[in-house]
C-alpha cells in the first residue's frame, strides 16, 4: 500500500505534454474546439429556409386573419372597406414568399424536410398553387440541396 501512494501513475493535468481531454482544455484547446461550435449549431441557424418559411406563416397567418374579419364584418352587413382589410398587399407578399420557398435551395438536411413538410402543408391548403407549374424548379433545387448536404456530410 505504501509504494502505490508513492508512485505518479499519470502525469499532472496540467502540464505542457499533457494529452488529456481535460489537459487539452485546459491548454487552449477549448478555443479551438469553439471555431468547430457552428457545425453542432441548430440547423435553422445555418440554414435561410428557416427565416423564408417563419415569414411565410407569418404572412399566411395575417391573410388568414384579414379574411376572417372581412367575413365576419360581411356576416353582420357593417363591411367597410380599410386599408386595414386591404389584403392585397398581404396577399401579394405571401406569393412572392411562395415563389421564394420554391426557389431555395436548403443548406442542411433539416432545412430540405423543413420546406418539403411546409410545402405539404401549403399543398393541402391551397392546391391550386401547385397547378400552374409553379413548383417544378423546387425537384431541382431538392436535387442541388441533397448533392450538397450530400458532399459537406
Amino acid at each position: 500500500m505504501d509504494q502505490a501512494d508513492s508512485v505518479l501513475s499519470t502525469p499532472p493535468i496540467n502540464t505542457p505534454t499533457s494529452t488529456t481531454r481535460r489537459g487539452f482544455l485546459t491548454q487552449g484547446g477549448g478555443a479551438v474546439l469553439a471555431l468547430a461550435a457552428p457545425a453542432a449549431a441548430p440547423a435553422s441557424a445555418l440554414d435561410p429556409v428557416f427565416a423564408l418559411i417563419t415569414a411565410h406563416r407569418e404572412v399566411v397567418a395575417t391573410v388568414h386573419a384579414i379574411e376572417a374579419e372581412t367575413i365576419r364584418q360581411s356576416d353582420l352587413g357593417i363591411y367597410v372597406e380599410t386599408e386595414a382589410n386591404d389584403i392585397t398587399e398581404h396577399a401579394s407578399a405571401e406569393i412572392d414568399l411562395f415563389l421564394k420557398l420554391l426557389d431555395i435551395v436548403p443548406t442542411t438536411l433539416a432545412g430540405v424536410i423543413a420546406l418539403v413538410a411546409h410545402l405539404d402543408e401549403i399543398e393541402k391548403q391551397d392546391h391550386w398553387k401547385f397547378e400552374d407549374n409553379y413548383a417544378t424548379p423546387l425537384i431541382g433545387n431538392l436535387a442541388k440541396a441533397f448533392s450538397r448536404i450530400g458532399v459537406t456530410s
